[in-house]
């Protein structure tokens, strides 16, 4: 394991911290959120990094371009969304990919997709609260683990 630690990008999860999903939580509640997600990439025997003492990443395998991820960046993503459970919320395919702009999307996939490159592929764990927080989202029930298979399909 190996842990990352930038300011620019410490400043970002700050922000997300302070503000994602307008939760209530306790910086308590926060922590153990975290603890729980390293415990899961634990038990799965990943070979992850925790990013700023927020999300857990694995990268499985690295894109071969040069242009990476910024905020602004239009990304087409496949991934598979599973709940700690392995229960399957939702899924994108590479013929259908998702596509947003990276600060569109739900911090998890901000932080743990900035600076990465197309064809990288990676797994996810995202804490609660920089998922979608203490309320029920479709299938996915408040306070959930998210855990995302993602592989990048283009970058703009």
């Amino acid at each position: 394991m190996r842990r990352i630690f930038n300011f620019p990008t410490f400043s970002f999860l700050l922000f997300f911290i302070l503000t994602a999903c307008n939760t209530s939580y306790t910086l308590e509640e926060k922590l153990n959120f975290v603890d729980q997600a390293e415990k899961y990439a634990k038990k799965h025997n990943w070979n992850y990094t925790v990013v700023d003492k927020s999300i857990v990443v694995e990268v499985l395998e690295k894109g071969s371009e040069t242009e990476t991820i910024q905020l602004g960046s239009e990304v087409s993503i496949s991934y598979i969304g599973r709940l700690s459970n392995n229960k399957k919320f939702d899924q994108a395919t590479v013929n259908k990919p998702f596509v947003s702009r990276l600060d569109g999307m739900i911090g998890g996939f901000q932080m743990g997709l900035l600076g990465k490159t197309k064809g990288t592929k990676l797994r996810l764990v995202i804490p609660p609260q920089f998922g979608y927080g203490d309320k029920k989202t479709g299938e996915i029930p408040e306070n959930s683990l998210l855990i995302f298979e993602v592989e990048i399909v283009d970058v703009k």
